[in-house]
């Protein structure tokens, strides 16, 4: 099997989907963040509700004197969860001439006093079909933002729920132990949720990215999930911790020894959907 399959996949994801159609729409619009809310909610899919798009400037101040609002960049990554701690002068000088997404705040489904940011849960979807779940926690023991290398993770295979977080580097990262989600059913909702979460990505997966890898982000509140946005190429540390997992020695008989399946799993998954291009082979 060729090196870096998949890293090399999600890094070259332009080349790739610059190639392929969603009816009469490039695959690389699906990036528009606008846009395709909007088509996944023609497709009966639950979006957050939007407030404002546009220059944040001319954002009505009633929008950013919400309780809870989530602001996000239009273009790029970044989002700032705000929870009426400034005022809309204030946030509008943060923010200055910025292009923004002011939407819905979606809840934790059962403790969101206790979680005030969501869980994310973030699908892996090879051809349209959902392989993993990776859920994060952004939040601290004390309801705040935690730092990056405080928040905590679980990984789940989408079919089964099995708690599969020993390949993300087998609890080890750099020497330190593996910030993992310690209580379970604050992380992982109900089966019946969970099929609906699984069943969600995979219509969507299947009706827009059928020939592709792609990354569909969730949130999970008291009515179900609720689609976030996409990526086709994942970053972030937790990334690392994830995908160089399958990188690990065959020698590191605590993981490999006892799981040879899972050895280069996303790698494996690749080939197997056939997602390799030529130079790959």
């Amino acid at each position: 099997m060729p090196p870096f399959v998949f890293s090399r996949i999600t890094k070259n994801w332009k080349d790739i989907w610059k190639e392929k159609m969603y009816k009469d729409t490039n695959l690389t619009e699906m990036l528009n963040k606008v846009y395709f809310k909007k088509l996944v909610n023609s497709l009966n899919i639950r979006i957050p509700y939007l407030y404002y798009c546009g220059e944040i400037k001319d954002c009505p101040p009633e929008f950013l004197s919400k309780t809870k609002i989530v602001i996000k960049k239009q273009d790029g990554k970044g989002q700032v969860y705000e929870q009426n701690s400034k005022l809309p002068i204030d946030i509008k000088k943060t923010w200055g001439r910025e292009k923004v997404i002011i939407e819905e705040h979606i809840g934790h489904y059962t403790k969101p006093l206790r979680y005030p940011i969501p869980f994310d849960y973030k699908v892996y979807t090879f051809k349209g079909e959902p392989k993993y779940v990776l859920i994060i926690n952004r939040n601290d023991e004390k309801g705040r933002r935690a730092k990056k290398d405080k928040e905590t993770h679980l990984l789940l295979e989408a079919d089964t729920m099995k708690d599969v977080t020993y390949l993300m580097g087998d609890s080890r990262h750099h020497g330190k132990p593996f910030p993992k989600i310690k209580i379970k059913e604050d992380a992982i909702p109900s089966k019946e949720v969970w099929h609906k979460l699984i069943n969600t990505a995979s219509k969507l997966g299947k009706e827009v990215f059928t020939e592709v890898f792609v990354r569909l982000d969730f949130f999970i509140d008291d009515r179900g999930p609720v689609f976030c946005e996409i990526s086709p190429s994942p970053r972030g540390h937790w990334f690392w911790w994830f995908h160089q997992a399958r990188y690990g020695s065959k020698k590191d008989k605590s993981v490999w020894k006892q799981h040879p399946d899972k050895y280069r799993v996303l790698d494996r998954l690749c080939m197997k959907y056939k997602l390799n291009p030529s130079w790959l082979v």
